[in-house]
């Protein structure tokens, strides 16, 4: 194949190594794999255990990461930058605090649409405008060093 799209999968493997080395075994030379993750450990929240994840990234963790998998890193950037200290606030003072609680399976859905969607308004309309912000940085090839995940392009070598 001449591209794979990994959008907030490769958290979810137990070996990230061996399942990045089988995407690069499926493409044919000079493929691509581009992907997101999401960053930092310090991050980690009770979100992330109940969404499955095995890990968060560093900028150079995951570029490790990659490079080990037979794949040369042609763009990385952090992206959702304003998310930071929502992320922070929200879930990771709550959670290091032990006020976090895990959630059901049947919660988990419901708490992942109830964050991921914003109503009209203000918050929208100011929601909209960092997300065009940053499109426009990605766009442009703008690789920026911070974000609360990661976008990554890399080439098969």
């Amino acid at each position: 194949m001449p591209a794979a799209g990994l959008f907030d999968v490769v958290e979810h493997m137990a070996d990230d190594r061996e399942f990045l080395a089988m995407i690069h075994d499926h493409l044919v030379p000079q493929g691509k794999v581009y992907l997101t993750v999401p960053a930092y450990n310090a991050l980690w929240s009770q979100e992330d255990t109940d969404a499955g994840h095995y890990r968060r990234y560093s900028r150079h963790s995951l570029h490790d990461l990659l490079s080990r998998s037979g794949f040369s890193v042609l763009f990385l950037t952090g992206f959702f930058q304003f998310l930071l200290l929502p992320i922070l606030v929200a879930r990771v003072l709550p959670f290091r605090l032990g006020l976090a609680r895990p959630l059901q399976s049947s919660e988990v859905a419901e708490r992942m649409k109830e964050q991921h969607v914003v109503n009209d308004g203000l918050p929208a309309d100011v929601l909209s405008w960092l997300l065009r912000r940053e499109t426009k940085n990605i766009r442009r090839r703008r690789e920026t060093r911070y974000g609360a995940s990661w976008l990554l392009v890399a080439g098969k070598t």
